[in-house]
């Protein structure tokens, strides 16, 4: 189970600097949205025609990670006694590889 999860998100996170990359030679930019009143973020990443969206939420044992696309079908994992705050910093991460710095 574990070694699924570690391959699951090094494609994730691929996929997403890879998204980045194609926003950033396109000159545009990420968002990264709270959801109001609910342990939540949303990540778009415009691609042109269309979008790449990451959702995070947290729940009491952990958080899942969706991510949805006009190409690709929804996925979605668990990652158990992870938090939001870790999530966004993988995010982060990968923001500051593709453009240089943090984007807010």
């Amino acid at each position: 189970m574990w070694e699924q999860l570690k391959m699951y998100l090094k494609e994730l996170f691929d996929e997403l600097v890879k998204r980045l990359q194609n926003a950033k030679q396109k000159d545009l930019r990420p968002e990264i949205i709270r959801v109001q009143g609910e342990p939540e973020y949303n990540i778009r990443i415009p691609g042109g025609k269309s979008i790449f969206e990451v959702v995070l939420k947290e729940y009491r044992n952990g958080i899942t990670i969706s991510t949805n696309s006009s190409e690709k079908a929804i996925q979605q994992v668990m990652m158990p006694d992870a938090t939001l705050q870790d999530a966004l910093r993988v995010v982060q991460s990968a923001i500051i590889i593709v453009y240089g710095k943090s984007l807010h």
